[in-house]
């Protein structure tokens, strides 16, 4: 029963935890990448959050992306990834510089299967990242996650040497 319970309290209680703490966000949705339940109750309290500032907005598009992942039906997981494709686009319209939310959106476009074709914006969110990479100071955007985006975007195998030369730097063990 307590098992069954655990997602409800959960997105119940991180409603809260989520307004305020981008950097409790940002561990959770990693842990959320290898765990459904997580992922499913990230994605309905980030829906139902109030504050629907364009980061959170954009994790909550994660978050629905990656509940693709977690679905059989092929039916289903069109409707994920159509729905964070929408949710991002609104987003991105709202901090277009941002490269956190760039990052999110690269990072789930590249990993759905080519042959779907809603791997549109690939090039256009790395130029975007890499543009404002140094640049982006007035973000919440510490040495880890920093770090984190360099390393996806470098073993992503979508950077030009130059990029990877330059996004290397930022990778740290």
């Amino acid at each position: 029963m307590l098992s069954f319970l655990l997602p409800f309290i959960f997105a119940f209680s991180s409603m809260h935890i989520y307004s305020t703490d981008i950097f409790a966000l940002r561990k959770n949705y990693f842990e959320a990448t290898e765990n459904e339940t997580l992922a499913d109750s990230l994605a309905v309290a980030l829906k139902n959050m109030p504050d629907k500032s364009p980061i959170f907005t954009a994790y909550w598009a994660a978050c629905e992306g990656l509940r693709a992942k977690f679905v059989f039906s092929p039916y289903k997981k069109i409707q994920y990834i159509n729905q964070a494709q929408k949710i991002f686009t609104t987003a991105i319209q709202l901090e277009p510089q941002n490269i956190e939310i760039r990052f999110l959106r690269f990072s789930m476009q590249h990993n759905i299967p080519s042959f779907l074709g809603q791997s549109k914006n690939l090039e256009e969110d790395l130029i975007a990242i890499l543009a404002n990479f140094d640049t982006d100071k007035n973000l919440q955007i510490d040495e880890a996650m920093r770090s984190k985006i360099a390393a996806f975007l470098v073993n992503s195998k979508r950077c030009k040497a130059m990029q990877v030369s330059f996004l290397k730097k930022y990778i740290r063990l």
